[in-house]
C-alpha cells in the first residue's frame, strides 16, 4: 500500500533541501498534491503511474492554461520524480508553445529604459509622479521584480555611514546573497 503523506513529506524536505524559492516550493507542492489526491482516489502508485493515465492528468491540469504554468507543472512532477527516483510518467506530455505576439509585457531595450526613468523624472508633479519614479528606479537598479521588492525586509538595505541606503541584499537562486 502506498504510504502518501510519506511521498509528499520526501518532496517537501528535498525543495527545503535545495532551498527552493517560497513561491516556487509553494507551486510545486500544489502540483504535487494534486497528483497524490488524484492517485489515492485511484488506488494507483504515483511511482508506478500508468503514461495514459499520467497525460490524462497532465491534459486535465493544464487545460486552458498557458506556456508558463505548463512548464511550471513539468518541472515539479520533474522534481518529484525525482525525489521518488521513478521514471516520470509525465515526461512526454508537451506544453503548447510561447507566442510571442501574446505576450502582454515585453522586455525595453537600454535606451528605451532611460526614456522611460527620464519621462517619470520630469513628471513628478505630484506624490504618485514621485512614488513611480522612485518605483521604478529601484526596481531598474537592483534588478527586481516588483513582488520581490515589496517583500524584502529593511534589513537587507546596506546603508552607507551616514544612513542612507546605497545597495540592498538579495538572496538568489542558490540560497546565496548578491548585493
Amino acid at each position: 500500500m502506498t504510504d502518501y503523506s510519506k511521498i509528499l513529506a520526501a518532496a517537501n524536505a528535498a525543495a527545503e533541501q535545495r532551498r527552493l524559492a517560497a513561491p516556487t516550493r509553494t507551486a510545486y507542492r500544489r502540483t504535487w498534491t494534486k497528483l497524490v489526491a488524484s492517485c489515492a482516489a485511484e488506488g494507483l502508485d504515483p511511482a508506478a503511474l500508468p503514461t495514459a493515465r499520467a497525460a490524462a492528468l497532465y491534459a486535465e491540469w493544464t487545460r486552458r492554461k498557458g506556456p508558463s504554468h505548463h512548464l511550471q507543472t513539468k518541472a515539479a512532477l520533474a522534481f518529484l520524480y525525482r525525489v521518488l527516483d521513478a521514471k516520470n510518467p509525465f515526461a512526454e506530455c508537451l506544453a503548447p508553445p510561447f507566442r510571442p505576439d501574446a505576450v502582454e509585457i515585453k522586455h525595453l531595450e537600454s535606451g528605451n529604459v532611460a526614456a522611460v526613468l527620464l519621462h517619470l523624472q520630469e513628471h513628478r508633479t505630484d506624490y504618485y509622479g514621485h512614488l513611480a519614479f522612485h518605483l521604478a528606479e529601484a526596481l531598474f537598479y537592483s534588478a527586481c521584480r516588483y513582488h520581490e521588492w515589496t517583500q524584502l525586509p529593511i534589513e537587507r538595505l546596506v546603508r552607507n555611514a551616514a544612513g542612507i541606503p546605497f545597495a540592498v541584499l538579495f538572496k538568489v537562486k542558490g540560497g546565496g546573497f548578491v548585493d
